[in-house]
């Protein structure tokens, strides 16, 4: 389970925070991503977050696609 909580302002992300139930990598795919979205007004892709963690396993890819969804979900609702 992934959740990210953004904060608007000006139709920027000014804060970002997770609550995320899973391994490591999903984990570490998380906190990345709230750094990678603050300042912005779009999600950050799973090659983002990916590049960003130095790039994970094969097998643990999922991760990085959950995140970027997530993030992209909660941004969508904050608009």
């Amino acid at each position: 389970m992934v959740e990210l909580y953004v904060k608007l302002e000006g139709g920027r992300v000014w804060r970002a925070t997770f609550r995320t139930f899973g391994c490591s990598g999903c984990i570490a795919a998380s906190s990345v991503a709230t750094e990678l979205l603050v300042g912005r007004d779009s999600a950050p892709t799973a090659d983002d977050i990916d590049a960003a963690l130095g790039g994970l396993p094969a097998d643990k890819r999922y991760c990085v696609e959950l995140v970027a969804e997530a993030a992209r979900r909660a941004l969508s609702k904050g608009a």
